[in-house]
């Protein structure tokens, strides 16, 4: 698979945006260059919703790795900044995405406490 090719676009001064083409040729979104804030709260947002899938998955004892890769692929799709969107997809493609997202939990806990 092709990795995705970003081109930049300059709209206006306030805004940057770039078209994200993914490898059949299909432009998927707008992707916004962000402030830091919004990118971590954009990722702390879509970390706690694919927990929530593992948590589900988990309460009801059905198999963990489908969907929490559903989940991070939908919440991948849903992010603006494409960091976030290249990682949350980088869990959609993982073997394991229920280990990737309790140590991406673990990093997370690390990097406030200190």
């Amino acid at each position: 698979m092709i990795n995705p090719v970003v081109t930049s676009r300059q709209t206006n001064n306030k805004l940057n945006q770039c078209p994200l083409l993914l490898s059949e040729g299909h432009w998927l979104t707008w992707v916004r260059l962000m402030q830091p804030e919004e990118k971590f709260t954009e990722y702390v947002d879509a970390l706690v919703t694919v927990e929530l899938a593992l948590a589900m998955a988990v309460k009801y004892r059905g198999p963990v790795n489908k969907p929490v890769a559903q989940c991070a692929r939908l919440v991948a799709m849903r992010c603006k900044d494409l960091a976030n969107r290249q990682l949350f997809l980088g869990v959609s493609k993982s073997e394991c995405p229920g280990v990737m997202v309790n140590m991406m939990r673990v990093t997370f806990d690390e990097m406030i406490s200190s």
